[in-house]
């Protein structure tokens, strides 16, 4: 009796970029996930940003929320 592999849907998303990377082959999914965290990045960089030019009125702090003083 054969069995199918089912094996494929365990690859994590890094699995697959380096997989596809070591083979020279780089397919529409990996480029898709490449920009969305591109995209993630650049957004995370730009609210650090504006953060930091415009100071935080409140601040997390192993999960307790502090108020910053004028």
């Amino acid at each position: 009796m054969v069995s199918k592999w089912d094996g494929a849907a365990e690859f994590s998303e890094k699995d697959i970029i380096r997989t596809e990377r070591n083979s020279g082959v780089i397919s529409n999914m990996v480029t898709e996930i490449q920009t969305t965290e591109e995209d993630e990045a650049k957004d995370a960089e730009s609210a650090e940003i504006r953060w930091s030019l415009h100071g935080a009125k409140t601040v997390q702090v192993s999960g307790t929320t502090l108020e910053m003083m004028p």
